[in-house]
């Protein structure tokens, strides 16, 4: 015993060192023991992390915190209920000298502040409850997630996480990204934020400058004036009768005639404005008709107190009362005059109010289309004719036809151990077969080598004989058919021959037994670079609960090896479907004679997609500066078109 121990040369202790509270001070460095920690669940421990390459520091309250990877924190769980690892949290008091925290919810704007995750498997009531606002959190249940995953607070109120965006009106905070997706060994990056690229909820926003916006603006409310309150948005205005719920655009200055008051403005071809007027039996821009009504027939007509009531002026029916009019359309907001289902024409449909005639001086244009109930009859004046630009003539007759769609691709799994560490005995998710089990030197397991397609790899190595070290693999393929099974393959000393041989097997386990898939008996001893092999799966596993996949390493020797990597296996989902479509076939009648049965036509058919030209042997197609090749009667007969001395197609060798 003594005060001041000193020593110029290493001193190596092998017991623990107890200063007795005193200090170890003017320290150069302090290197760790880099094999790793061997304890972690005495508060106060500090080792090295060699998974991790870090310092782990055991805090005692069921977490270890990775110096440097993670920042944390320690919160009272004042939630009423235990808190579990992985469930999202946020500050809302304290209580000494340490924060109060309470379930995280994406639809309360006052419970996603200073959000952070909870690292310890329970946290009781009102116990001190460690939480991790930035870095990794190891040891958690994230199976239900791929590796790259966005992961957000749920708007439930549960506190959990889950991979969907918050939509609006909930608020949509980003809390991190699977980085291993496992059953119970799971990391996430937890990096708060709010997600940009799914939208933002705020309560409020205050835009100095410039607001620019590429999609849509969406309010449930809203109003606009500017400086001297004569140009304004707003909705309802008391001015007007029946408005209390309008969005009103209008101007209280005093201009001079001819100046514009309201500009919907766009680029040429692109949709100015499109409104809904009134309410039912009233006249609009959708679904209703529209009607154009001058200044003097609403203020003479419709006007309470000195102000118009639009309630009444938009009212179609009224208007037809008023004025002692027999109004052919109800104008009920039924749509088209013609019923979508049954084709039965219908009262109301769209239509332009004038109380007369229609009259067009200049050139009518129609750009949505044109619907006639009776016979359409253009009667020329002998110069002009009937033009098309830009636009093709489209014939329709639609009849119903069955057809079957197909079915749809699917990747059951993807193997590989891309991140993991090596050791792992067995492969996860891989389960081990054979005699040796335990051995880690001869067993399946994860190992580095040059024979991985990217490492680490699944690795068996040596055999005593006739050993066989297996690893199995048992997934489903309900409804799926037309599979494939593809991986990369390796080897390290395996004999060619019988002795030593690498195999796949699968077992649907209902009666197939064990079906050989490949048996390397042939290849190389040493496969280096891995090579890719692709075989087709037995339609016996196809639609299986419960199907086995199984790679076994035989040898007769202690440094034989085989190497598997990437593991995939494609198929087809789906049961191929029956479903009706509409056919659009289309006919074109040329001439006829009311005395002559004779019709010549150009008719498609849709489903063949064929077009046809002439029903009657005696129409005939005669054809000026026309190329057909051959252009003689020496082309083959059956199956070449010829034209003859009328210029006319015929099958060659039956020509003119």
């Amino acid at each position: 015993e003594t005060d001041t121990l000193k020593t110029d040369d290493n001193m190596i202790i092998g017991g623990d060192l107890n200063m007795d509270d005193g200090n170890i001070t003017n320290i150069l460095r302090s290197v760790y023991n880099i094999t790793g920690c061997t304890e972690d669940s005495v508060e106060g421990t500090v080792c090295w992390n060699s998974d991790y390459y870090t310092l782990n520091i055991v805090t005692g309250l069921g977490n270890v915190i990775q110096v440097g990877q993670e920042l944390t924190g320690v919160g009272k769980n004042k939630q009423g209920t235990a808190i579990t690892a992985g469930q999202v949290v946020f500050v809302n008091d304290s209580q000494g000298e340490m924060p109060v925290i309470y379930l995280a919810d994406a639809s309360d704007g006052n419970k996603i502040h200073s959000p952070a995750v909870v690292t310890i498997p329970t946290c009781n009531n009102n116990a001190a409850c460690p939480v991790t606002t930035f870095g990794f959190v190891h040891g958690l249940n994230t199976s239900m997630w791929s590796e790259g995953d966005d992961l957000y607070i749920t708007s439930d109120g549960s506190g959990d996480l889950t991979n969907v965006p918050a939509t609006f009106p909930n608020y949509n905070v980003h809390m991190g990204t699977v980085i291993r997706s496992h059953a119970s060994s799971g990391i996430i990056l937890v990096l708060p934020e709010i997600d940009y690229g799914n939208g933002v909820t705020i309560n409020s926003l205050g835009v100095v400058n410039n607001l620019t916006v590429l999609g849509e603006v969406q309010s449930y409310r809203y109003r606009f004036l500017n400086g001297n309150n004569a140009s304004y948005m707003k909705i309802a205005d008391s001015d007007w009768i029946g408005v209390n719920q309008a969005i009103i655009t209008g101007n209280n200055e005093n201009l001079a005639k001819g100046e514009i008051t309201n500009l919907n403005y766009a680029r040429e071809n692109v949709t100015l404005s499109w409104q809904q007027f009134g309410k039912n039996n009233s006249y609009g821009g959708w679904g209703n008709s529209f009607g154009l009504v001058p200044n003097y027939l609403g203020i003479e007509n419709f006007s309470t107190g000195g102000k118009v009531n639009m309630t009444q002026l938009s009212n179609y029916i009224t208007l037809c009362d008023y004025f002692g009019v027999d109004c052919k359309f109800s104008a009920d907001t039924r749509g088209r005059a013609r019923d979508s289902i049954s084709g039965v024409k219908i009262p109301g449909g769209p239509l332009l109010w004038t109380m007369g005639d229609e009259e067009i001086w200049g050139m009518s244009k129609i750009h949505e289309g044109l619907e006639l109930e009776k016979d359409f009859l253009y009667i020329g004046d002998g110069i002009g004719d009937i033009d098309m630009y830009n636009e093709p003539l489209h014939l329709k007759i639609p009849r119903q036809e069955n057809v079957t769609i197909g079915t749809g691709a699917i990747e059951l799994f993807d193997i590989n151990w891309d991140g993991e560490p090596t050791g792992l005995q067995p492969p996860t998710p891989f389960i081990e077969t054979g005699a040796m089990s335990g051995n880690s030197n001869r067993e399946w397991s994860t190992r580095n080598d040059v024979r991985c397609n990217s490492n680490p790899c699944a690795r068996a190595k040596g055999a005593n004989g006739g050993d066989i070290r297996g690893m199995d693999y048992n997934f489903t393929t309900t409804n799926v058919s037309n599979m494939n099974l593809n991986f990369w393959y390796g080897s390290d000393n395996m004999d060619v021959g019988s002795t030593d041989n690498f195999s796949v097997y699968m077992n649907n386990n209902t009666g197939s037994g064990w079906v050989l898939i490949w048996n390397d008996t042939g290849t190389s001893g040493d496969i280096n670079p891995a090579i890719f092999k692709n075989f087709t799966v037995p339609s016996t596993m196809n639609d299986g609960s419960i199907i086995t996949l199984r790679f076994n390493h035989q040898a007769d020797g202690g440094e034989e090896e085989s190497f598997v990597d990437d593991i995939r296996i494609n198929g087809t989902v789906g049961t191929p479907t029956t479903i009706e479509v509409t056919r659009n076939d289309a006919k074109i009648e040329l001439g006829g004679s009311t005395y002559l049965s004779t019709t010549c036509d150009i008719f498609y058919n849709d489903t063949s997609k064929i077009t046809e030209i002439g029903v009657d042997s005696n129409c005939k197609v005669s054809l000026t500066n026309v190329s057909i090749v051959p252009t003689s009667t020496g082309g083959n007969t059956g199956t070449d078109l010829c034209i003859d001395a009328n210029n006319e197609i015929c099958p060659c060798g039956s020509c003119a």
